[in-house]
């Protein structure tokens, strides 16, 4: 039984609607693992896109802890 490639679109959907650190590095990973499914511009500014998102999930980070304090 053959596993059905997401497409780059279905990927970054999700990364964008993830709250969540770590599914975003698992999102990361899949594209990555099937890297060669894709064209490889597809490949990095998915890559790039999901970077720019855990930089805003960490800066969220940080302003939480700062209001903590």
């Amino acid at each position: 039984m053959e596993t059905k490639i997401r497409t780059l679109s279905e990927i970054l959907v999700e990364a964008d609607s993830c709250e969540n650190v770590a599914r975003l590095k698992e999102l990361s990973t899949e594209l990555v693992s099937n890297r060669t499914k894709y064209p490889r511009v597809q490949v990095v500014y998915g890559l790039e896109h999901i970077l720019d998102l855990l930089e805003i999930k960490k800066a969220q980070l940080e302003i939480r802890k700062l209001l903590e304090e």
